[in-house]
């Protein structure tokens, strides 16, 4: 061994899409997975410059804000740019 360690993994490719039409509204729920995969998306939109699609709601919950609630700031800069709105 000599002080390494062996992680196994897999990579499995991601179902998540944006509709094709900018039009579209989407509502997106974070259970389970939590708020990971829109935050992807907010950076890469970030990134890119460019804002969600048309009217877009991301429902996720936390039972302490305070203590749970890991990335406030970075959602609230994402609000203040180009890539979220608050509703």
């Amino acid at each position: 061994r000599g002080g390494a360690d062996l992680v196994l993994a897999f990579v499995k490719p991601s179902a998540f899409r944006l509709p094709p039409a900018a039009e579209t509204p989407m509502v997106m729920v974070g259970a389970g997975t939590g708020v990971a995969p829109f935050r992807a998306l907010v950076q890469h939109l970030q990134q890119r410059r460019e804002a969600l699609p048309s009217e877009a709601l991301l429902y996720f919950g936390c039972q302490h804000r305070a203590r749970d609630f890991l990335y406030a700031d970075e959602f609230a800069q994402a609000v203040g740019g180009a890539a979220l709105e608050r509703g």
